[in-house]
């Protein structure tokens, strides 16, 4: 039997979704960002108490506190 006109212009819309849909596919597999370390998921919050994703130097230490008011634990 031929094919009517309305026929293959549904084969070609079925045959141009499915490209549609593999190439959709391959793009979700190539930026894919699950499995990532959890160190890349980690926040740091920096001395300006900013967030980056460096861990904070640890050679800077803060400022000693010097304030008579505070109430510190008895030993």
């Amino acid at each position: 039997m031929a094919d009517s006109f309305q026929k293959k212009e549904s084969i070609k819309k079925n045959a141009l979704k499915k490209k549609f849909k593999a190439s959709k596919k391959l793009e979700r597999k190539t930026n894919n960002n699950k499995g990532k370390g959890f160190e890349s998921m980690i926040a740091y919050v920096d001395q300006n108490g900013h967030l980056t994703s460096t861990p904070p130097d640890q050679t800077v230490a803060g400022k000693p506190v010097n304030n008579p008011n505070l109430i510190r634990p008895a030993k």
